[in-house]
């Protein structure tokens, strides 16, 4: 595992990455997973013209019986859509003035402040905060 070469094949991209430098991930990843974290993961990391570091921990599945995480495991991303997309959007129209994070949902989107949903705030809806009691 070495650095990948610039796109003359020339000099390397990351001269300082070596895949023996990232061997600190499969502490964190084996830590994650012995707290009980998350039950397995796969990192990858590389560039254009190779793999630098790629290995699988833990399962991919716990139940209905336990299957080994592998490095051709395939994702689901639609779970990450909120967490990497839609936050990082409402967090610059934020930072930009455009939304107040902590106004209504129903600021913004009339129809969601139907059906007692009147004082659900965009905070709440981007960490999944509990709502109780009628709006």
């Amino acid at each position: 595992m070495r650095g990948g070469l610039s796109a003359d094949g020339e000099a390397p991209l990351f001269p300082f990455l070596r895949g023996e430098q990232l061997a600190g991930l499969d502490i964190i990843a084996e830590t994650a997973i012995r707290e009980g974290k998350t039950p397995g993961a796969v990192v990858l990391i590389g560039n254009r013209q190779e793999i630098i570091y790629s290995r699988a921990f833990g399962f991919r599945s716990l139940e209905p019986k336990k299957v080994p995480m592998s490095e051709d495991t395939i994702f689901d991303l639609a779970s990450l859509t909120k967490v990497i997309a839609t936050t990082t959007a409402v967090m610059q129209l934020a930072e930009k003035g455009t939304l107040d994070i902590d106004a209504s949902v129903a600021r913004y989107w009339t129809a969601f402040g139907e059906n007692g949903k009147k004082r659900i705030t965009v905070r709440q809806l981007l960490t999944i905060i509990p709502v109780s009691g009628p709006a």
